[in-house]
């Protein structure tokens, strides 16, 4: 959808002066805003570009109907293969001749740089689209702070110990099979009918106790190490959207000289 609105409205957009913004919420600005800050950061301690970007998520809270709605309709409309494509939002002429290592990672994996076990993140073929976009077109502008070969990549982070990892590889082996019996639409209408509709989710309750962490790793182009957070309190797909979509509408009215 995002790749569409990109193909049918950019180049009115951009002569027109509007701004279309996307995945202005939980996704992807942590994502997005959480590396850009890291790059810009190793950039001025180091001296050096930024060529690579990992984050692990830590999350509280429950899903929105509209957001497994979202999903359905991804699957019902045969889209998802199109998120086999890691550059699937890059400006054309943007992506590497080899896409391969920057597939998203899902299986477990005991992760050093995290110091914590691994899976695969749901909402990681959104946001990692979203960010190499981003980073293309920054550099398009002349910023100098993403190496020509910068990955980044993101997980769900399960915790430490020999209970994290089982978590892991359930986690990994459940999104698999998940991702394989919702191409079918036997499987779809049962999940439609038992999740959320659009509209509901979580309580006031739920939504007060919920939470998240974004933890980013970003080496420089010679190695050195840099790291940031992004955290927030309240349920991410509704206290934290709201508050992302709010700044980003603020943003666009009151420091829109000062954006690209």
């Amino acid at each position: 959808w995002v790749r569409d609105l990109i193909h049918r409205h950019d180049a009115a957009a951009r002569a027109s002066g509007t701004r279309i913004v996307p995945c202005c919420g939980f996704d992807s600005v942590p994502s997005d805003l959480g590396t850009w800050v890291l790059a810009h950061e190793i950039r001025e301690r180091f001296g050096e570009p930024c060529r690579e970007v990992t984050s692990a998520f830590s999350l509280r809270g429950g899903f929105n109907g509209g957001t497994i709605a979202s999903l359905l309709n991804v699957m019902a409309e045969g889209e998802f293969d199109a998120f086999a494509d890691p550059f699937l939002l890059n400006p054309p002429g943007t992506a590497p001749a080899d896409t391969a290592p920057h597939r998203d990672p899902v299986g477990p994996r005991r992760d050093g740089d995290h110091r914590a076990w691994l899976g695969p993140f749901l909402m990681a073929p959104i946001n990692t689209r979203v960010v190499r976009r981003t980073v293309a077109l920054a550099t398009a502008r002349g910023d100098t702070a993403f190496a020509a070969d910068f990955r980044y990549a993101e997980s769900m982070r399960l915790g430490r110990g020999a209970r994290a990892g089982a978590m892991a590889w359930a986690l990994s082996a459940g999104m698999a099979a998940t991702t394989f019996a919702l191409r079918f639409a036997a499987a779809r209408r049962p999940a439609a009918r038992w999740s959320p509709a659009p509209g509901e989710g979580p309580t006031e309750a739920q939504m007060d106790r919920g939470g998240f962490r974004c933890e980013l790793v970003g080496r420089s182009a010679s190695g050195r190490v840099s790291r940031a957070r992004v955290s927030a309190q309240g349920g991410p797909g509704d206290r934290a959207t709201t508050v992302f979509v709010c700044e980003g509408a603020l943003a666009l009215v009151r420091n829109l000289g000062a954006l690209p």
